[in-house]
C-alpha cells in the first residue's frame, strides 16, 4: 500500500508540473506572437498576402483570438467553423485580406490550414499484442478509441461483436461515427486508411481465424473522418475532431485516441495550431484524471526541403516534447 500511496503522490505531483508548464506554454505562444500585425501571419500567410496575385485567390486559414474576444464582425462571412479547443475558426479569406484580419486587435494569430495526410508504414510488424489478449485477458473490452483518419468502413467481419451490446450500425463495434468532410450520418471510408487502421487496433480476426486479430480486438470504436478519399485533409478538420472528443470522451468511455495523420512543420510547436490543440486535449486528460492517451505516430517522414528552402523533417504531433 505504501508503494502505490508513493505513486499516487508522484503522480499527483507530475499533474502539478504538467498543468504549470501548460500555463508557461500557452503564455509563450502569446508572447511569440505578440508583435507586430505582419507578424501574426505565419510564414506561408505572409508570403501569399505579398504576391502580386493575391486579389483574384483566396486562402484557407485558422485565426486564433485573443483570450474572450470573437471574430471580428467583419469576418463572420468567411468563417467555415469555430475551433473552440484553441480559441480560433477556419475561414477562407482572400488574399489581401489578410494583413487586415492578423492587425485586428481580436486578433492572436493567423495560420495557414495546410493539408494533412495518411500515414502507413511497417504497420504489420508483431507488437505481441495476442500473448497479452490471451495470457492477461487484456482484449479492450468496454474501452472507446478514437480513430482520427478517413472513416471507418459500413462493415467488416472483423469489426463484429461478440457480445450482445447494442451499437448504433448493427453488429459492428463502431460506437459514433463522425464525419468532418462531408458531413455524412452513417460509416464510410473512401479511401481505405482508416479503416485499416481500425483494424490494426480492433479488428478481432474473424477472417483470418484469430491469426489477424489487432491489439484490442473487443474495443469499441469511434471514427472520426477528417481525410478525403485521397487522403488529405486540412488540419483544421483534425482540431475539430480533437475537440469533439473532448466533448464526448465521458459519453463513449474514450481512453485512447489514434492519430495516424500527420501535416509538414511550418513553425514552432509554441505557435502551431496543430500542435496547440493536441497539447490542450492532453492537458485536459490530465486534470480530469481520466486515463485517457493520445497515441500519434513518429518517424514516417524523410528529410524535405520546401519550395521557399524551409526544411521539414518532423510531423506535427512529435512537435511538442510532450505529445507522446
Amino acid at each position: 500500500m505504501k508503494l502505490f500511496g508513493s505513486a499516487s503522490k508522484r503522480l499527483c505531483k507530475s499533474r502539478r508540473t504538467f498543468g504549470a508548464i501548460i500555463i508557461v506554454l500557452l503564455g509563450l505562444a502569446a508572447n511569440a506572437i505578440a508583435a507586430g500585425p505582419q507578424s501574426r501571419l505565419d510564414d506561408e500567410l505572409a508570403f501569399r498576402s505579398a504576391q502580386n496575385d493575391a486579389s483574384s485567390r483566396n486562402t484557407r486559414a485558422i485565426v486564433m483570438l485573443r483570450s474572450g474576444a470573437a471574430l471580428p464582425a467583419e469576418f463572420g462571412a468567411y468563417a467555415i467553423r469555430p475551433l473552440a479547443i484553441i480559441d480560433g475558426y477556419v475561414v477562407d479569406v482572400p488574399n489581401t485580406m489578410l494583413a487586415r484580419l492578423a492587425a485586428h486587435p481580436s486578433v492572436l494569430s493567423v495560420h495557414f490550414d495546410r493539408t494533412a495526410s495518411k500515414f502507413d508504414y511497417r504497420t504489420s510488424i508483431t507488437v505481441g499484442s495476442l500473448a497479452v489478449n490471451q495470457s492477461a485477458g487484456v482484449t479492450g473490452a468496454g474501452i472507446g478509441v478514437a480513430v482520427i483518419d478517413s472513416g471507418i468502413t459500413s462493415w467488416h467481419d472483423d469489426l463484429t461483436s461478440p457480445s450482445n451490446a447494442q451499437y448504433p450500425f448493427g453488429n459492428q463495434r463502431v460506437a459514433a461515427f463522425v464525419d468532418f468532410v462531408g458531413g455524412a450520418t452513417t460509416p464510410y471510408d473512401d479511401n481505405g486508411h482508416g479503416s485499416h487502421v481500425a483494424g490494426i487496433i480492433a479488428g478481432n480476426g474473424y477472417d483470418s481465424h484469430g491469426q489477424k486479430a489487432g491489439v484490442a480486438p473487443d474495443a469499441d470504436l469511434v471514427s472520426l473522418k477528417v481525410l478525403d478519399a485521397d487522403g488529405k485533409g486540412n488540419i483544421s478538420n483534425v482540431i475539430a475532431a480533437l475537440q469533439w472528443v473532448l466533448e464526448n470522451r465521458a459519453r463513449y468511455n474514450i481512453r485512447v485516441v489514434n492519430l495516424s495523420v500527420g501535416a509538414a512543420v511550418h513553425e514552432s510547436y509554441l505557435t502551431d495550431p496543430l500542435t496547440l490543440a493536441a497539447v490542450v486535449q492532453k492537458a485536459n486528460r490530465v486534470r480530469m484524471q481520466c486515463g485517457e492517451r493520445a497515441v500519434a505516430h513518429a518517424g514516417h517522414a524523410l528529410r524535405e526541403i520546401d519550395h521557399r528552402r524551409r526544411l521539414r523533417q518532423n510531423w506535427d504531433f512529435t512537435l511538442h516534447p510532450s505529445i507522446l
